[in-house]
């Protein structure tokens, strides 16, 4: 009788775990295929994607509030095209961005250095030669460039006066 029970036992704790296998083989075949999904794509893009964003974007705007509401200086310029002839000069504030697109200019300074050349890493002194496509930057007020072409064009970002 003993052997009979333990038999008894023994097949149904085998047959247990073959129908739990079973079944948790079937669930996991059911889900997640490509006719029934777990998560959509349209969920994702057209739920979940804006609350992300509205969300992000309501921490942006606590930050900006905690700053004072104020960009930071410099952020949001854009480079102006400027056409110069012989002769004409640049005098940059301090941050000022000046790239030399088109002719020859050379610095002008009244100290060192002229300008900070953020192409080389290195800087230029007064009637040094601006070199095409590097840009450079003012770093003492009243600092700047002018132009030794009939047609100079350059990028400049920044507080600049032409004269």
């Amino acid at each position: 009788m003993k052997d009979k029970s333990k038999l008894v036992f023994t097949l149904s704790v085998v047959l247990a775990l073959v129908l739990g296998i079973g079944i948790g083989g079937y669930a996991a075949s059911g889900y997640g295929s490509q006719s029934d999904p777990l998560v959509t794509l349209s969920y994702l893009t057209d739920e979940l994607t804006p609350q992300i964003m509205d969300q992000v974007q309501d921490m942006i705007d606590q930050k900006a509030e905690e700053l004072g509401g104020e960009a930071p200086s410099g952020a949001g310029e854009t480079y102006r095209l400027l056409t110069l002839t012989s002769g004409q000069r640049v005098v940059g504030g301090v941050g000022c961005e000046i790239l030399l697109r088109v002719g020859t200019a050379e610095c002008v300074a009244d100290d060192s250095p002229g300008l900070v050349d953020l192409s080389s890493t290195g800087s230029i002194n007064s009637g040094d030669t601006l070199e095409t496509n590097h840009l450079y930057m003012v770093t003492i007020e009243g600092h700047g460039f002018e132009a030794t072409a009939q047609t100079v064009k350059v990028l400049v970002r920044g507080d600049y006066t032409v004269e």
